[in-house]
């Protein structure tokens, strides 16, 4: 009979255990570790995707993934899955928190401690060091000073050399210990900044508050599903950098594309598969709208009317009118001087290790760089450096020299991007012939475009430019305007052992005036050649292939008339 009843009871609490699995088994809610597995970075955001591999028994599951980043877009969650699951719900949430614990800044903190305790200790060996020298200072002044309980004071000469050897000895010794504890005492100091700055981020970027997906499905099979949510979170950026190694022998220029990516999302991309996007989210992909534009007629306010109100209206009409005049011309002016500015512009300025190649792919406007290698990107804001690719590149190279403005003459090099990655516009480090030589940098270039692109200041072409002189006369019979004329002389020496284009600039003054004359006298152009143009702005170029040791001598003049009574402006003399 006991045994009859002890089987009962046994049945109930399998019924009850059960009844509970099942319960359990249909509504089940589990946090779990998922961590980012794929990162797309873009100029000021990144997709990140967090894969869970899990083995889910039948019935609906709540799965919360947990800790997602503070900057996170929530309208951009989305959740695909395989295996036997079905999705049935997908919730953003922020949980509240009475007590913030990072295991982090507890290790930080402990490691300040440390270095706290090491400087203390630091400190007491320092004041131990100086009360010593004190110490022995006060003795030797009590064996040396006279005083009238003491006046007769021993004299031997053996005793005060050991006396002075050791004081010496002594002193150096304290000296040396107390500079060699500040050293350590400076280098741990450094060492709690950098600590007090590590908090500091985790600090910011933490508060009472932590976000959740909570993922609802519905299992069919027992079995093993594959889960990936991604989301937007706003903050990592990555921008490209370029190494470029020119030979100016075998006009073969190298060029290693990377990235340097940076992020603080608060949490660490290890072994991540990373793709770099050129695309611009930010930039919205609608068109601008134009809205219509009126234009209507300034009324002068109402006044009672008198030949003193008439007269300043009248005034004030022609002074509106003559800034307009002004502003308009000065417009157009700073318009021409504008692209006068930019075409100047445009022309002055052991084995190698194996680098990862970057897959690209093109996706329509835009390319994504598929790094081939997992990366490691920890939640710092340091700039982490990952290979893009490693080319090497025919080039066309010359010279540009403005000597009016510099008396360097700067290297440069005509490339074509042959390849199906677009280079996005960034600064380049040039090693010319084997050594740093000058930073540079790549502008945006597409595939298959050409570019130039600067490579820096070349010694061997030496430049000169030199003032010979200026003439003042008159013109016409009454002396009516007056002409000054300029004569300077270029010189261009090439000191390299090979020939090599070289392109010269200059320029005269262009006239606003029609009362303004100014002519070209040296050299002689009566149209544009291969070798010297002039261009609408009135610059001047010459083009040279100097041999080796060849030097340029190029005269320059040109004469600018003026009526007698005017006044030039922007023009010496």
């Amino acid at each position: 009979m006991r045994i009859h009843y002890s089987n009962k009871v046994i049945l109930f609490f399998l019924l009850v255990i059960t009844a509970a699995q099942t319960y359990a088994g249909e509504n089940s809610a589990i946090v779990v570790n998922a961590k980012p597995t794929d990162v797309t970075v873009y100029a000021d955001r990144a997709q990140v995707t967090r894969t869970l591999i899990k083995v889910l028994n039948k019935g609906s599951h709540t799965l919360i993934f947990d800790h997602l980043p503070t900057n996170i877009d929530q309208n951009s969650i989305q959740v695909n899955g395989k295996g036997s699951v079905e999705l049935v719900d997908v919730k953003y949430k922020k949980v509240f928190l009475k007590n913030i614990s990072n295991k982090k800044t507890f290790l930080l903190k402990g490691k300040l401690q440390s270095i706290n305790d090491q400087i203390r200790i630091i400190n007491n060996s320092i004041d131990q060091a100086k009360a010593e020298k004190s110490f022995v200072i006060k003795i030797t002044e009590k064996l040396t000073n006279t005083t009238q309980k003491n006046s007769k004071v021993i004299l031997d000469p053996q005793k005060w050399m050991k006396m002075v050897s050791f004081y010496r000895k002594k002193i150096s010794s304290l000296d040396k210990e107390i500079y060699q504890a500040d050293l350590s005492k400076r280098e741990l100091k450094l060492d709690l900044e950098k600590i007090r700055r590590e908090i500091g981020q985790i600090g910011a970027s933490t508060s009472k508050a932590k976000n959740q997906v909570h993922i609802k499905v519905s299992v069919a099979h027992s079995g093993r599903i594959s889960l990936k949510v991604s989301y937007l979170v706003y903050g990592p950026n990555w921008r490209p950098v370029y190494d470029l190694r020119v030979n100016s022998k075998t006009k073969i220029m190298s060029m290693a594309y990377k990235a340097m990516v940076r992020q603080s999302s608060g949490e660490d991309w290890s072994g991540v598969k990373l793709k770099l996007s050129t695309a611009r989210p930010s930039i919205s992909a609608v068109r601008p709208k134009l809205n219509t534009w009126y234009v209507n007629i300034y009324n002068l306010p109402a006044r009672k009317f008198s030949w003193a109100n008439r007269e300043s209206a009248l005034q004030m009409e022609k002074d509106i009118k003559s800034d307009y005049d002004v502003s308009r011309s000065r417009a157009m002016y700073n318009k021409k001087n504008k692209a006068m500015f930019e075409k100047i512009a445009t022309e002055k300025s052991s084995k190698p290790m194996v680098r990862q190649k970057a897959a690209v792919d093109s996706l329509g406007l835009n390319a994504v760089f598929v790094i081939r290698q997992n990366a490691n990107i920890k939640s710092d804001n340091n700039a982490h450096q990952v290979s893009i690719f490693t080319r090497k590149f025919k080039s066309e190279m010359r010279y540009s020299v403005i000597p009016k403005v510099s008396e360097h003459a700067f290297l440069k090099a005509k490339v074509t991007n042959d390849t199906d990655y677009p280079l996005l516009a960034g600064p380049a480090n040039v090693f010319l012939n084997g050594s740093f030589v000058a930073q540079s940098r790549i502008k945006s270039v597409a595939p298959k475009e050409k570019f130039w692109t600067y490579l820096g200041v070349d010694n061997g072409v030496k430049v000169s430019y030199k003032f010979i002189n200026k003439f003042h006369e008159k013109v016409g019979v009454f002396s009516s305007s007056k002409r000054d004329t300029y004569e300077y002389l270029i010189t261009v020496k090439n000191n390299k052992s090979h020939s090599t284009a070289i392109h010269i600039w200059d320029q005269i003054p262009l006239a606003k005036n029609e009362d303004i004359k100014v002519k070209l006298i040296s050299p002689e152009i009566s149209e544009d050649t291969k070798n010297i143009k002039v261009n609408k702005q009135k610059l001047v170029e010459w083009v040279y292939q100097p041999k080796a040791g060849e030097t340029i001598k190029i005269p320059f003049k040109f004469s600018v008339e003026r009526p007698a009574n005017k006044v030039l402006t922007n023009i010496k003399g």
